[in-house]
């Protein structure tokens, strides 16, 4: 670990939606909780999760919140060494996570959640439109964005989370 704890706990717990979250000091988690609940509900809501829903959650920001919507939570999580291998793979085998969600048959419905929408997820969005091009190695039919949602997670700034429903 590159922390060794000098005083206090080792972890601090947060509760958000009647959940307690342990959080690590490296960690990610939403600081503003008020504003954290607004937006799982969004995305509670946006998801139409029912009993024959199978939820994944990469960076498992969301999923413990949706459990009870769904039977089954897929979360995919990562770690300082696991990011570095991932870009080496993702360099070596020319594999990415957008062609991937894409490229997946079972995957109808689409919830992206960002907090700088100009920047990457831009280009993530654009690609989740793309018709089939095996230039581009998409070879599922395109998502279409439905609902576009502004949550304001940041009071008295210009930025908010953005969260948007593509669907195919």
């Amino acid at each position: 670990s590159l922390y060794q704890l000098l005083y206090g706990e080792r972890y601090i717990f947060e509760e958000v939606l009647g959940l307690t979250f342990r959080i690590s000091p490296d960690a990610f988690f939403q600081i503003n909780t008020a504003g954290a609940e607004v937006l799982y509900q969004t995305v509670g809501k946006l998801s139409w999760a029912d009993k024959n829903t199978v939820l994944l959650d990469v960076c498992c920001a969301f999923g413990l919140s949706l459990a009870c919507q769904a039977p089954k939570v897929v979360g995919v999580e990562v770690v300082e060494q696991a990011v570095e291998d991932a870009k080496w793979n993702a360099t070596f085998n020319d594999y990415r996570v957008v062609q991937a969600i894409q490229n997946c048959e079972a995957i109808r419905t689409l919830i992206y959640v960002s907090c700088k929408p100009e920047r990457e997820a831009m280009r993530n969005f654009l690609e989740f439109c793309c018709p089939p091009d095996p230039g581009k190695k998409l070879v599922r039919e395109p998502s279409a964005p439905l609902l576009a949602v502004p949550v304001d997670m940041f009071p008295q700034t210009m930025h908010c989370e953005l969260v948007i429903l593509f669907t195919r």
